[in-house]
């Protein structure tokens, strides 16, 4: 049957023609290391190396910097992203010469498009109390809108945390309305 060797509806044929893709004159399959590997494939790896590093600090960057408020990076977990902020880009230059280029396209990719999804989030639904948050409000009054916060179903305004509350690391978790309760019956038999 000519369909046994098939994933779905990648043949060998057609697998064959993706591994023997190219991308300004380097092939898809091609690594940076490698015998006879020619200048413009080295160059076109190194490029797509430092793109996919640089990209992977800078999403982690605006997530910690942006959207975290300064107290909460204080703590050990804090100190410890901020290492692996550092460490994470070195390791993937490292260990990226040993990746196909259309692996290194792919994470690319994928992390320009994640950095762009944060962006907007943290630029339009901030964490309360971060630098982003603040500079929402900013936007906001520049604008002349009034900062409309997040609400939660069932919460009433004047139940919501105001702006010169003390702010921790932890956000501020709602209160809710006390509610009569029943008492218990200590005279059942």
């Amino acid at each position: 049957m000519p369909g046994q060797d098939a994933i779905g509806p990648i043949t060998r044929q057609v697998a064959a023609e993706i591994e023997s893709s190219t991308i300004f004159g380097s092939k898809l399959s091609d690594h940076f290391l490698g015998t006879d590997v020619p200048l413009n494939t080295k160059i076109l790896t190194a490029v797509l190396i430092i793109l996919m590093s640089a990209t992977t600090f800078t999403t982690q960057y605006q997530l910690m910097r942006k959207n975290m408020p300064a107290s909460a990076l204080d703590n050990p977990f804090a100190k410890q992203q901020k290492v692996l902020l550092y460490l994470m880009p070195i390791f993937f230059a490292i260990s990226g010469v040993n990746f196909p280029i259309g692996v290194l396209i792919y994470w690319l990719t994928t992390n320009l498009w994640t950095m762009g999804q944060q962006f907007y989030v943290i630029r339009n639904m901030p964490a309360p109390g971060s630098e982003a948050e603040r500079d929402r409000r900013d936007r906001m009054k520049r604008k002349g809108k009034d900062m409309q916060e997040l609400t939660v179903p069932g919460l009433a305004v004047e139940d919501a945390v105001p702006d010169d509350a003390p702010r921790s690391g932890q956000r501020q978790q709602p209160k809710g309305k006390k509610r009569a309760r029943t008492q218990p019956s200590k005279n059942r038999r």
